[in-house]
């Protein structure tokens, strides 16, 4: 029986830690429809282990015994198609790697979600900034020197077309307004060529609750402790606090939305990409524009203002004096 492989390879900030959950814990939005979501071993749901084989610390022969067990685990499956999810395999820059991993005979369709730089910058910084303890940058001195090939969608592409066809190629642009019912899932079964689940027998099943994002003055909170480079127990004791604190003053008094980015800088942002972003869009939708979405007009953040450095001076020497009390 022929096999087909669907490797879904994000983006990073494209919902995919979402939908690796909703196929793990739904498979009967999947399996009766000749579809397999191999066993990922890991808590986050995700093939990360299979991703990271192809580039970090690359070896040929450790990264194939790695995934002997995913490609028998489909070879003896009674489904025709089975689904690899990693928004890791992101940093991949050779796919010619992956490709050897699998038998000859094993059909590679490749699946990604592309956002729009400016909206991908941000959100990347806001992540960096909840989970990460590496980043005390300013969102200026963050957005000055990120360098980040990705986000060249064009060149990020070719490589992969270059391996897999560009027929075998399935870009879809993160804009909700382009999901079915503005849903991502339904959008992904409908890529895979599932159409008979839809918003009304669509199952619902999750893992584990959506990560919540951080206000922006919590996050400001973060990127001061990550300057002080805790130990790793207290920064991490201290990051769920912080989210618990930010759900619950969202509920006391709500933050309006701010952007991290100004209008000079989304100007610049994405007349960098421009002749990138027209030729991805041109090679797969046929049209100059890749993405519909407006541009935010949102207040910009200002990590100085009086009211939210009041907020952080105030806080941050209690929270720091609890968690190593």
């Amino acid at each position: 029986m022929p096999k087909r492989i669907w490797l879904h390879i994000g983006m990073h900030k494209t919902a995919s830690t979402f939908l690796q959950n909703f196929l793990f814990a739904n498979p009967q939005a999947i399996n009766p429809h000749g579809f397999l979501y191999p066993a990922p071993n890991t808590p986050t749901k995700a093939h990360h282990p299979l991703a990271r084989a192809t580039y970090q610390n690359y070896d040929e022969s450790s990264a194939a015994a790695l995934w002997a067990p995913t490609i028998k685990e489909i070879e003896e499956s009674p489904h025709t198609d089975a689904i690899i999810s990693s928004e890791q395999f992101e940093w991949l820059s050779a796919p010619a790697r992956l490709k050897k991993l699998v038998p000859s005979d094993i059909e590679i369709k490749v699946v990604v979600y592309v956002r729009r730089q400016d909206a991908q910058m941000e959100s990347r910084y806001q992540q960096r900034l909840q989970n990460n303890d590496d980043l005390s940058k300013t969102f200026e001195e963050f957005f000055r020197t990120l360098k980040l090939a990705s986000l060249d969608l064009d060149s990020f592409l070719t490589p992969w077309e270059q391996q897999f066809g560009r027929e075998n190629i399935h870009v879809r642009r993160f804009e909700f307004e382009r999901f079915p019912e503005g849903k991502i899932e339904l959008d992904f079964l409908r890529t895979l060529g599932i159409e008979e689940v839809t918003e009304t027998n669509l199952p619902k099943n999750m893992v584990f609750a959506k990560n919540a994002s951080l206000r922006k003055d919590c996050a400001e909170v973060m990127r001061f402790a990550n300057a002080k480079r805790l130990e790793a127990d207290v920064r991490k004791r201290l990051a769920g606090r912080m989210t618990r604190v930010s759900s619950l003053l969202q509920k006391i008094s709500p933050e309006p939305k701010f952007s991290y980015m100004t209008e000079a800088m989304r100007k610049e942002i994405l007349a960098k990409y421009e002749k990138s972003n027209q030729a991805v869009a041109q090679r797969y939708f046929g049209t100059d524009d890749l993405f519909n979405d407006k541009l935010p007009n949102h207040p910009v953040w200002d990590p100085k203002s009086v009211d939210k450095r009041t907020f952080i001076e105030l806080y941050l020497p209690q929270f720091m004096q609890d968690l190593k009390g």
